[in-house]
């Protein structure tokens, strides 16, 4: 089998002054990541996730927590500890509200399927992206981007497209 030496990395997102970088990893299997953060059990697997790192301290944190503040859960049929996932992250110029799509079941009583969400770091606040008062399980979203000053974010909204066969 082919082995692979180190996760593949992509950079999504860079604040404006490059403090903040938003980038994905793929397929690392162990339970320290660089900058310290660690997934809390051995072993564990980031399947392709988010994060974001601050050049100026050298810490790492998860794009993709519930709204209890966790990366991730241990898959009760495996034991296995898997992080949540999230990709096309969108970041703010000062890099404190990112806007980030998930098929993860981010917000407790979201039917699954993949949403976009917007997550404010100094508020610690986490929201799903999607008509006001509609049914969760009645639509989708995704592919979303925030504007410079962290005040609005466009996404694609897909009537239907909330629950996945999956």
């Amino acid at each position: 089998p082919q082995t692979q030496s180190g996760p593949e990395t992509t950079c999504d997102a860079i604040s404006a002054d490059g403090t903040y970088i938003a980038f994905e990893l793929g397929g690392w299997d162990t339970a320290d990541l660089p900058g310290g953060f660690s997934c809390g059990s051995d072993p564990c697997y980031w399947p392709g996730d988010s994060f974001i790192l601050d050049r100026a301290t050298g810490a790492v944190v998860p794009v993709a927590v519930d709204s209890s503040g966790q990366a991730g859960a241990v898959n009760p049929g495996t034991g296995i500890w898997t992080s949540y996932t999230a990709n096309s992250v969108s970041m703010s110029d000062d890099g404190t509200v990112i806007a980030f799509q998930s098929t993860s079941p981010l917000i407790p009583g979201l039917p699954p399927g993949l949403y976009a969400y917007v997550r404010n770091l100094t508020a610690g606040t986490l929201q799903v992206l999607g008509p006001a008062g509609g049914p969760a399980a009645s639509w989708g979203s995704d592919s979303p981007v925030v504007s410079g000053d962290g005040t609005s974010v466009a996404y694609r909204y897909t009537p239907g497209a909330g629950v996945s066969d999956a």
